[in-house]
């Protein structure tokens, strides 16, 4: 034994009240509307362009787990279409495509004032493509297989 008092005082007086569910319930404080300040930082959009379906799903869905808003498209004309609807930051877009390929879709955004400022990477299975002239027009060129841990690092890096 320790010495110490382990008895219980029972002299307290409490009182339980016992409340329904409706007069439990809590209403919650209104909630002031807070505005994003007018610098905020705006998510940045990125088209994903290819007609390989399997390479487009992998690449979507490693691009939806970043910050990024994601839109795809399966041939030159869709990513036409996309972008004048919604102007990306960032374009992935492959080289060889049915309909229009990725060389006449980057030069006709090139040639286009308002889309200068779209940063895009050529993508090409086709190992020499890099060589041709037409890939300057490009911010990169990437020879596929790619890495889409690559892939994401250089599109937060362009997106800047």
């Amino acid at each position: 034994m320790s010495g110490l008092d382990t008895s219980l005082d029972t002299s307290l007086d409490i009182t339980t009240e016992v409340l329904t569910p409706a007069q439990a319930s809590v209403q919650p404080a209104e909630q002031p509307v807070v505005q994003p300040p007018i610098d905020a930082p705006t998510t940045k959009r990125v088209l994903i362009v290819d007609d390989n379906a399997d390479l487009l799903t992998i690449f979507t869905i490693a691009m939806e787990m970043t910050p990024f808003t994601i839109d795809t498209a399966v041939d030159g004309l869709d990513a036409m279409e996309k972008i004048q609807a919604a102007k990306p930051d960032v374009i992935i877009l492959d080289v060889n495509m049915p309909r229009m390929d990725g060389f006449e879709v980057l030069s006709t955004l090139r040639a286009t004032p308002e889309y200068e400022g779209i940063k895009i990477i050529l993508l090409t299975g086709n190992s020499t493509v890099p060589t041709y002239p037409e890939t300057s027009k490009a911010d990169l060129v990437l020879s596929k297989p790619v890495s889409v841990e690559e892939l994401i690092h250089l599109v937060h890096r362009l997106a800047k």
